[in-house]
């Protein structure tokens, strides 16, 4: 293991103006390819469902694509985050720096275009959908993140939420299940608990995961 930095880049495709998507996941995504392969950067990928307040008010749902890179400088992962933000036609990108140990290349960070970076934490709650009595899932995963997003909204607290496969061991032996990963920053402590005690009674669930991180971002 070795001593490293990740940044990760979290990028909406909406214009901040006019709210319209002014790019599709799979264009941004294609575009970000050719990028990487002409700048031979090591990276990873992922989208999500984001939405941040609005300086105007209005709290904005979008596609967002998170672009996870180690290794690279600070000053590679400014100019390209403001290049991006240019592009989109977006006020920000969001950036988080984080010291890691790796042996591989995984990378999970982001952070703003101002060439500073604030302390904040980022909590993130792990969430299957298999109810613990049946072990069926009883909510479809585009079902679950609408309501989450409609939670995340009423609360207008700056969120992804990402798909994943999880699996856990318990009396009956092991199961797999698809499991959402919604990350969360700038929240008061005591709204994450509360929200994940909803999502746990809502899917009638053994255990919510949260977990806690200290970043730059």
């Amino acid at each position: 293991m070795q001593d490293n930095t990740e940044f990760q880049i979290f990028i909406g495709c909406t214009d901040h103006q006019t709210f319209e998507e002014v790019i599709t996941e799979k264009e941004l995504k294609r575009m970000m390819y050719k990028f990487f392969e002409r700048n031979k950067t090591d990276f990873s990928m992922f989208s999500a469902k984001g939405g941040y307040l609005h300086k105007n008010g209005n709290f904005i749902i979008e596609n967002t694509l998170c672009i996870n890179i180690i290794a690279a400088s600070e000053y590679d992962i400014f100019k390209l985050a403001k290049s991006l933000s240019m592009y989109m036609n977006q006020e920000c990108s969001l950036i988080i720096k984080t010291s890691i140990k790796t042996a591989f290349t995984f990378p999970k960070n982001n952070m703003n275009t101002n060439n500073t970076f604030q302390k904040g934490v980022k909590y993130e709650i792990f969430i299957g959908l298999k109810d613990k009595d049946s072990y069926v899932e009883i909510f479809d995963i585009n079902d679950f993140k609408n309501i989450l997003t409609q939670i995340c909204t009423q609360k207008q607290l700056s969120f992804s939420l990402i798909s994943q496969l999880g699996g856990y061991k318990h009396n009956k032996g092991y199961t797999t299940e698809t499991s959402l990963k919604i990350v969360i920053i700038g929240a008061q402590e005591d709204e994450i608990p509360i929200l994940a005690q909803y999502l746990k009674k809502k899917i009638n669930t053994d255990a919510v995961l949260i977990t806690k991180t200290e970043i730059e971002y």
